[in-house]
């Protein structure tokens, strides 16, 4: 890659079918549950109950950042609320689109329309993760 902190999309596979991934799952050892904490401050855009991967919260940050969080459950976030950095927003949960994730947490890091890796992203202001990019 030209740039390391794109993200390469991975693939899924669930049963016969295969999906792109595009960004990262992050789950405990034991396989419990933990909360899921908003990486950066921003504004919560969308709560969407989904049948395969429980609920998927996307916030909106500066400079046309993203961050979306899949297989949440037990939301503590609505639509228009206002996130600070490490705010809980749900709990990670299984999902029927990657069960052998077991319980997990999946987080997407999007800035204009280019998913970037979320290890990347951490410990970072949104104009040092925008920097980084090279956009």
């Amino acid at each position: 890659l030209d740039n390391p902190t794109t993200m390469d999309m991975a693939v899924i596979v669930n049963g016969s079918s295969y999906i792109e991934s595009n960004g990262l799952s992050y789950a405990k050892l034991d396989n419990t549950s933990f909360d899921v904490l908003a990486v950066l401050s921003g504004t919560v855009i969308s709560v969407l109950p989904d049948s395969l991967e429980k609920t998927i919260i996307t916030i909106e940050h500066d400079n046309n950042l993203y961050s979306r969080y899949y297989s949440v459950t037990d939301v503590k976030v609505k639509e228009k609320d206002k996130v600070k950095v490490g705010d809980v927003i749900g709990k990670a949960s299984e999902s029927l689109f990657n069960t052998s994730a077991g319980i997990h947490v999946h987080l997407e890091i999007i800035n204009n329309n280019e998913y970037l890796n979320p290890k990347y992203c951490y410990d970072k202001t949104i104009g040092e993760i925008i920097s980084q990019t090279g956009k």
